[in-house]
């Protein structure tokens, strides 16, 4: 065997399941995908395998570090994403948003080149993108260049939500309203089972029976992303020194929903409490100045605390709140303040 094998059962199709809800099922696999080598010597035979077959270049090769599934760049066009039979299905997903964005949105992202199985491991031969991560990139940069690269965030947003849903995303459309309110009554004890101190764990309950009227209300289901962080979007330096967007990735965890759902990411991950620049995205990406309030605040706090991997403790580590900082309603404010 050239892959590790895996015991537990492949998770469900993603079309009968909760598209918010983490299940028990979902946290065996996680721990079971924990034990297993994250290593390039694991994979490194089966990636010359691929690339024999598809006739890519077989050197060099690098294992990307970060990321649930396993990537590896192949000389410097192409890169092969191998998805651990325990979330086989997230290669459907990318598959088709791969397909139906190309060439739609301001900034480039992956062509798929080729895909197969080996061994039960899906996979997916895709063109390489430049640049480096936005988070690598994001700490040195003047404010100027960051206004113009949040400026350029907000804009392929936009236009990712913007695209219109064809009848193949029926089966990845939820049911909004009901998963939600699925998700809603998990949230607590979700959060206490990570270590959430007491004192934020007490809160869950009252901030989202507060705010979460609100987010039900009837919306158009746009095309979400889910994972907008600084690890996913690529950016290069110009020939005039500005660092400009060059790529977006991974779209493994893709589905349709509410548009709020995708901003937590970019207040948590890029913009870090920076409340000037979260509200040049917002204003960018088309909210008005009347529409930037504290319940769009705490709206976006909810869809933060609804998302499938939610862990409100590792994210004080990601983005400290101040000791002042002592209600959701503060830490709302401060993440996601406009």
């Amino acid at each position: 065997m050239l892959l590790p094998e895996f015991t537990i059962p492949p998770a469900p199709p993603r079309e009968e399941s909760a598209f918010l809800i983490r299940t028990a099922h979902d946290d065996l696999c996680d721990r079971a995908w924990d034990e297993v080598p994250r290593n390039s010597e694991t994979y490194s035979p089966a990636i010359r395998q691929i690339c024999e077959q598809h006739r890519l270049p077989s050197e060099p090769i690098h294992l990307y570090e970060s990321g649930t599934q396993i990537v590896f760049s192949v000389g410097k066009e192409f890169v092969i994403k191998l998805y651990c039979p325990l979330f086989g299905e997230d290669i459907a997903i990318e598959s088709l948003v791969l397909h139906t964005i190309h060439s739609q949105l301001p900034v480039p992202t992956p062509t798929i080149a080729a895909r197969g199985e080996i061994e039960g491991w899906p996979y997916l031969v895709m063109t390489q993108l430049r640049g480096q991560s936005l988070g690598t990139v994001w700490p040195l940069l003047g404010v100027d260049n960051r206004k113009q690269l949040i400026n350029q965030i907000a804009n392929v947003t936009a236009t990712l939500h913007s695209l219109p849903l064809t009848p193949p995303f029926q089966r990845f459309t939820a049911d909004w309203n009901t998963e939600v309110e699925n998700k809603r009554r998990q949230v607590s004890s979700r959060q206490a089972q990570l270590g959430l101190d007491n004192h934020w764990v007490d809160q869950v309950d009252r901030f989202l029976d507060s705010n979460l009227r609100e987010a039900r209300m009837p919306f158009q289901p746009v095309l979400l992303h889910t994972e907008l962080t600084d690890d996913v979007w690529l950016t290069s330096e110009s020939s005039n020194g500005v660092w400009e967007l060059t790529g977006l990735f991974d779209f493994g965890d893709a589905f349709v929903g509410h548009r709020e759902y995708d901003f937590a990411a970019i207040g948590l991950f890029v913009t870090r409490g920076e409340r000037e620049m979260f509200r040049e995205f917002l204003l960018r990406y088309g909210y008005s100045d009347n529409e930037l309030t504290e319940s769009l605040s705490a709206r976006i706090l909810c869809n933060l605390l609804l998302h499938r991997y939610c862990n409100l403790r590792s994210f004080f580590a990601i983005c400290p709140p101040p000791s002042s900082v002592r209600s959701l309603e503060q830490l709302a404010s401060f993440w996601f303040g406009c």
